[in-house]
């Protein structure tokens, strides 16, 4: 029996997003890799975003990440204190994709934030194991 694991990445958002000109020194949002998958050149990940400055709403409008396609949303997502927004995207690579990457939240006027992803291979037989 295999078992199919992803690893949890965790980034804290901090540089352009912390607000010099008020005082402003935490991190507005929290980043997690729920999952990952390598098929082929591309990747599936499906990332959490969560709020965590009460005064401050953050806009994603896409993912960049060297050797791949940017990957824009249909529509830019905001995410606001305590609240999680589940993202998915796939990202296609113009060669095999990296066994480990950063990737680059793109968050508008905000700046980028980088999480680090490690894909898992799917399974070839097109079936899930557990």
């Amino acid at each position: 029996m295999t078992r199919l694991i992803t690893l949890t990445t965790l980034c804290l958002m901090i540089g352009s997003l912390a607000r010099a000109h008020d005082g402003g020194h935490g991190p507005v949002v929290l980043a997690s890799v729920q999952e990952a998958r390598t098929i082929g050149r591309d990747v599936d990940v499906i990332l959490k975003v969560t709020g965590l400055d009460p005064d401050h709403v953050v806009r994603i409008d896409g993912f960049l990440v060297d050797g791949a396609q940017p990957a824009a949303l249909p529509a830019p997502v905001a995410v606001m204190f305590a609240r999680d927004a589940i993202l998915q995207t796939r990202l296609r690579f113009h060669d095999t994709p990296p066994g480990i990457f950063t990737l680059a939240i793109d968050f508008g006027p905000d700046g980028q934030g980088g999480v680090v992803v490690m894909p898992t291979h799917a399974p070839t037989d097109g079936k899930d194991r557990k």
